[in-house]
């Protein structure tokens, strides 16, 4: 929920713009597992719950300050209190109990000024510094982030931009990068968990084409401190023997990333088609001192390829067709490479899983298309959506799981990686008034 209040105003001939929001958001993540299992008659099974929130609430400003037509200055103030229940498991099988984390809260206050200022027809700035303070358990941290944006027009509306920005954030994501469903817990920054933080440099160069057309291109390098990832053969989920406040803390370890690539956007502007045609060659990768030996290994965020087409046709006024094209590399996961067991009973035993992330996901496509239908009365628009998700019910992986193949006869059991898709062809009709 957010509301805001909005004052636009004159002093001494000069334009002041205020806005202010507050905010409460509420984020609860649930999985149900149930687990069933027999071999040479014996039954394993058991039904869990994991439960995951955040709850947030908030105050920000924001200021304009006009001072000319070339020169303006934003300025604030923002300050949210994050209250986190990172892990609550329920689990049946051990007579009903249940394992929770206590609850943390951090304060976050940040303040920031900016100065966007146009020098000349070809040259504009904007430069910036934020402050940001978190207040943790029994530990207060605070970071400095100065950031930049050089824009200058060369020749015939063609622009260069460099900039440069550091950032940092007291919450982190914490990712299942195996097989099996994804699951994504969000976690604070404790007295044991470090704040993260990033630096981006990036440069472009974009250039339009008459009225039309334009088109940019933008390579970056990002590099990240302070990320966190579970241990080896570690998860969020818990045992009756850590039963210790904040045990989750004990489960994870902390290391470093960078990020780079390029991309490329050609947009058509005007005309009854309009659109864009988007490219990304990327890398994202990970080093953690207690993970993959000590070796850097992509993250599961590391997509080497995306690309996308995005087209509008107003036939006329009161009709409009649109479609969307994605494609993506598919992600990187840790899969099990061989199973072995050194017991003839020995119904788990043990799973070899080789280097972290080593194996590539099958890439994902899919094609969106819609018809709206427009129409005006007065002051009010109204129009029908009608859309179609997935067009040609691609079945993208969303997660991969191994299936078991026994031979109860020979007493041999075989695995098989095989992915599951969850969102087949899907339409919709949906009906929008706009005041």
């Amino acid at each position: 929920m957010i509301i805001q209040l909005s004052c636009l105003s004159k002093f001494w001939g000069t334009l002041y713009f205020a806005n202010t929001s507050l905010i409460w958001t509420k984020y609860n993540f649930k999985l149900y597992d149930d687990y069933f299992k027999e071999f040479n008659e014996i039954i394993t099974e058991s039904t869990t719950n994991y439960l995951s929130s955040i709850d947030d609430k908030g105050i920000k400003t924001d200021y304009d300050y006009f001072i000319n037509l070339n020169n303006t200055v934003h300025y604030g103030f923002s300050f949210t209190q994050h209250t986190f229940n990172p892990q609550i498991i329920d689990n049946k099988l051990k007579n009903d109990s249940l394992i929770s984390s206590k609850p943390i809260r951090n304060l976050e206050t940040s303040f920031y000024v900016e100065y966007e200022s146009k020098w000349t027809s070809s040259l504009s700035t904007n430069l910036g510094l934020r402050t940001n303070i978190y207040q943790l358990p029994n530990k207060n941290t605070w970071f400095i982030e100065p950031r930049f944006v050089l824009n200058y027009q060369f020749y015939k509306a063609l622009t260069t931009k460099i900039s440069y920005a550091k950032t940092s954030q007291s919450i982190h994501q914490l990712s299942n990068t195996g097989v099996g469903f994804p699951t994504d817990l969000w976690v604070p920054a404790t007295e044991k968990v470090p704040i993260a933080y990033a630096q981006q440099l990036a440069i472009g160069l974009s250039k339009d084409f008459d009225k039309s057309y334009s088109l940019s291109i933008e390579s970056y390098y990002k590099w990240l401190y302070n990320i966190i990832s579970y241990k080896d053969d570690a998860t969020f989920v818990s045992t009756t023997n850590e039963k210790t406040s904040n045990f989750w803390e004990q489960r994870i370890t902390s290391g470093k990333g960078w990020a780079y690539g390029t991309e490329l956007l050609l947009k058509k502007n005007n005309g009854k088609l309009t659109g864009w045609v988007a490219y990304t060659l990327s890398w994202s990768i990970r080093e953690f001192e207690e993970l993959n030996y000590g070796k850097p290994f992509y993250s599961r965020q590391d997509r080497r390829h995306d690309f996308e087409i995005v087209g509008t046709y107003k036939i006329n006024k009161k009709i409009k067709l649109s479609a969307n094209w994605i494609y993506t590399s598919g992600n990187a996961i840790t899969a099990p490479l061989a199973t072995y067991s050194g017991f003839p009973n020995d119904i788990i035993g043990s799973v070899y899983y080789g280097q972290m992330n080593a194996f590539r996901t099958k890439p994902i496509h899919r094609l969106d298309i819609g018809l709206q239908l427009y129409k005006m009365r007065k002051q009010i628009e109204s129009y029908w959506d009608f859309s179609i998700y997935n067009a040609y019910n691609r079945q993208n992986p969303f997660y991969y799981a191994v299936e078991t193949i026994e031979n109860k006869q020979q007493q041999i059991t075989k695995y098989s990686l095989r992915s599951r898709a969850l969102f087949p062809i899907i339409p919709s009709i949906s009906y929008n008034i706009k005041f």
